[in-house]
C-alpha cells in the first residue's frame, strides 16, 4: 500500500517550529530536510531503521493510534526513561534537557516518543488486568458492601470539618457541591446509624447456626 509522504510525516516526525528544516523522529533521532523538496531523507531513516512502518495503515489508508510499533526492537531505553521519569515525579520533558542528554548513556527521546511508549505500557497493563479478573470466577467489579459502608462513614465523619470550611475555602477546595445542610447532614448521619445496624443484622444472618425462626428478631424494628 502506498501512502501519502505527509501522512507518514506526521504519524513519524515531529515539527520543530523555530526549526522548520529539522525533524526528530520518535525514535529521537533528529534529521535536517527541506520539506519543499519532499521526504527523500526522512522516508529512507523510516525504511532503514523502522521497517514495517507500512503496516500501521488501516485499508482506507488512514494511520493507526499507536505509533510505539515504529521503535526499533533490542533492549529499549524508553523503559528505562520511563522508570527514571515516574520513580522521580520527573515532568517527561525532563527526556529533552540538553544537560540531562549530556550526562546520560541512554538513547535520546522526545517527549512525544516516551508519552506513547507509557501510554502502550498502561494499555497492555489494563489488558492484563482485565483477564485476571475475567479468569477469577467471579462478577462484574462491584464494590462491596463492606467498602461501602466504610466510605459512608468516613463521609459522615468529615461532616464537621466540612460544616467549619467557609463558603470561599469550600469553593477553592473544589468541595462546595458536597457540602450538606444541617437537616442534610442529620438525615445523612441516622441513615449511616441505620445502615450499621443492618450490617450488623446481615453478617449475622451469614452465620450456619441462624434459623429463619430467630430472623425476623434480628431485624430492626420499622417505624
Amino acid at each position: 500500500m502506498i501512502l501519502p509522504s505527509r501522512n507518514i510525516y506526521n504519524a513519524s516526525f515531529q515539527a520543530v517550529v523555530n526549526n522548520p528544516n529539522s525533524h526528530p523522529c520518535i525514535c529521537g533521532k533528529v534529521y535536517q530536510q527541506d520539506l519543499t523538496n519532499g521526504y527523500h531523507n526522512l522516508l529512507k531513516h523510516l525504511v532503514t531503521k523502522h521497517k514495517g512502518y507500512e503496516a500501521l495503515t488501516k485499508p482506507d489508508r488512514t494511520l493507526q493510534p499507536t505509533i510505539t510499533d515504529f521503535l526499533e526492537r533490542g533492549p529499549c531505553d524508553l523503559d528505562k526513561w520511563s522508570e527514571w521519569i515516574v520513580m522521580k515525579m520527573l515532568p517527561i520533558s525532563f527526556c529533552e534537557d540538553p544537560i540531562t542528554r549530556r550526562n546520560i548513556r541512554l538513547r535520546s527521546t522526545t517527549q512525544r516518543t516516551l508519552k506513547a511508549h507509557m501510554f502502550g505500557i498502561m494499555r497492555r497493563v489494563k489488558k492484563v488486568i482485565r483477564l485476571i479478573l475475567a479468569s477469577g470466577g467471579g462478577g462484574g467489579n462491584v464494590t462491596r458492601w463492606s467498602s461501602t459502608m466504610k466510605m459512608l462513614d468516613r463521609c459522615v465523619e468529615s461532616i464537621p470539618y466540612m460544616q467549619r470550611m467557609s463558603s470561599a475555602g469550600a469553593i477553592k477546595a473544589r468541595i462546595d457541591k458536597l457540602m450538606l445542610t444541617p437537616s442534610e447532614a442529620i438525615a445523612a448521619s441516622t441513615l449511616l446509624a441505620d445502615l450499621k445496624q443492618l450490617d450488623t443484622v446481615t453478617l449475622e444472618f451469614q452465620s450456619e447456626k441462624v434459623v429463619m425462626n430467630d430472623s425476623t428478631a434480628r431485624l430492626p424494628a420499622t417505624p
